[in-house]
């Protein structure tokens, strides 16, 4: 896209067209001024610029790291802590007290996410949504966690309780998928408090889980779980 786009006269005809051009435009010119300040020394001065430039909402007790790509329209961090290396790219993001997101972690194409006290997005995880629709949201509860590697769709809501923690490595939790006529089928997930979920498990659309359930490692959760309990989606099976 060239600038000029972003200065085309507005009539009846092309306002939609200048609109989108100008959001776009406006949208790179913040990633840019985001990264310059990423590159300052010292996280005080960073909340400064960020607060002062960017119009964020970020408390002095916080940890800002550096070279972070922080894009948000409304962003509100309260003594929580970003490490080095991410991607987030939201219209609405709330940080709150003891909340972390450690390092090398994407967060992009989000409408809006919540994480609350103690909540802790670990390193190297992916959180994306489907083109900042209003409904693309992760919400985690008290305590929740994400450890390593873990792929979260959020095209619809996810939701999860206090104390959910999705262990190891390589969960991926998908809010969305295809019928045969290639239709997209989209539905919410949410998840009820103290859950954990074993390494590399699936966890698909349209599927609640209540409190106090422990999912093993490997497990494909495609239906609901409305008792608690542990659960694994498969037998290991002795063949002739």
């Amino acid at each position: 896209m060239h600038l000029k786009n972003a200065y085309i006269p507005i009539t009846d005809n092309n306002y939609a067209t200048y609109t989108i051009y100008n959001c776009l435009y406006m949208s790179k010119l913040k990633k840019t001024v985001s990264l310059v300040i990423s590159l300052f020394p010292f996280s005080r001065i960073r909340i400064f610029l960020y607060n002062n430039i960017l119009g964020y909402n970020i408390s002095y007790k916080s940890n800002i790291g550096f070279f972070n790509l922080i894009c948000c329209k409304h962003c509100i961090i309260k003594n929580g802590i970003i490490g080095n290396f991410n991607y987030i790219d939201t219209k609405e993001f709330f940080l709150d007290e003891g909340a972390k997101i450690t390092y090398m972690n994407k967060i992009c194409y989000m409408h809006s996410v919540v994480m609350n006290r103690g909540s802790h997005i670990n390193r190297r995880n992916h959180v994306i949504g489907f083109e900042y629709n209003e409904n693309s949201k992760l919400i985690m509860g008290d305590n929740s966690l994400f450890t390593v590697s873990h792929h979260i769709d959020c095209t619809s809501t996810v939701t999860l309780g206090h104390d959910v923690v999705f262990g190891g490595n390589c969960s991926q939790i998908w809010t969305h998928g295809f019928d045969v006529y290639r239709n997209m089928i989209v539905k919410d997930i949410t998840i009820g408090d103290n859950v954990y979920i074993g390494s590399a498990s699936f966890v698909l659309g349209g599927v609640r889980i209540t409190d106090k359930v422990s999912i093993g490692a490997g497990t494909i959760v495609s239906k609901s779980i409305t008792t608690p309990g542990f659960y694994v989606s498969s037998e290991l099976i002795k063949k002739k």
